[in-house]
C-alpha cells in the first residue's frame, strides 16, 4: 500500500489519508486491517458520490408521480436492465415513439411483413407483440394509452426527449386487447 498526497482542503483538515492500494489486494481486507492493527480509526473506500440522477428529457420536470417515488435516487442505483422484458397488455404500444422505440422488445424469430408465422409460435408477423383486438401481429396504439403506460415504464431517459420512464433500460412488448375505443 502507499499513501498518495490527498490535495482536497478538507481532507487535510480532519487527518485524512488517502492510500493506493496493489492490484492485488483486496480492499475490504486493508480495510479491515488497518482497524484491527489499530493505524486507522476509521477507513473506507474512495468512491463518487451524486446528487440524485436528473434526465435531460426535456418534460421531465411534468412527472409528477416519479418524485414521488423518489425515482431519482432510485436511478443513482439503477436505470433499469434491457435483459427485462415487461408486457404492456393495453391500446397497443406506438413503437415507433422517439421514447420508446429503442425500448421496444422484437421476436428476433419474426420476418417482419411476410404474412408468415416464422418462429411457429402461431402468431403471424408478431414483431413487437399482438394484437388481439384486431387479431393481427400489429400491435400499434390507436388509443394513446397502451403509449403512455409503456412511457411511464419506460420511456428512454437522458435522451434529451420528451419524457423518461422508471425505467430507462428496459424491453416493452405491445400486447393489445383494447381497440381505439378502449
Amino acid at each position: 500500500a502507499e499513501v498518495v498526497q490527498d490535495d482536497n482542503p478538507l481532507s487535510q483538515r480532519l487527518g485524512f489519508v488517502r492510500i493506493k492500494l496493489p492490484s492485488t489486494m483486496n480492499a475490504d481486507e486493508a480495510i479491515n486491517d488497518l482497524q484491527r492493527q489499530g493505524l486507522a480509526e476509521t477507513a473506507e473506500r474512495n468512491y463518487v458520490v451524486r446528487v440524485n440522477r436528473t434526465p435531460n428529457d426535456p418534460r421531465y420536470s411534468e412527472l409528477w408521480g416519479l418524485s414521488r417515488i423518489d425515482a431519482d435516487q432510485a436511478w443513482n442505483i439503477t436505470t433499469g436492465s434491457n435483459d427485462v422484458i415487461v408486457a404492456v397488455s393495453d391500446s397497443g404500444v406506438d413503437y415507433n415513439h422517439p421514447d420508446l422505440a429503442a425500448n421496444m422488445w422484437e421476436n428476433t424469430g419474426e420476418l417482419p411483413g411476410n404474412g408468415i408465422d416464422d418462429d411457429g409460435n402461431g402468431y403471424v408477423d408478431d414483431i413487437y407483440g399482438y394484437d388481439w383486438a384486431n387479431n393481427d401481429g400489429d400491435p400499434n396504439d390507436d388509443n394513446s394509452h397502451g403509449t403512455h403506460c409503456a412511457g411511464t415504464i419506460g420511456g428512454v431517459g437522458d435522451n434529451n426527449i420528451g419524457v423518461v420512464g422508471v425505467n430507462w433500460n428496459v424491453k416493452i412488448q405491445a400486447l393489445k386487447f383494447l381497440g381505439a375505443g378502449g
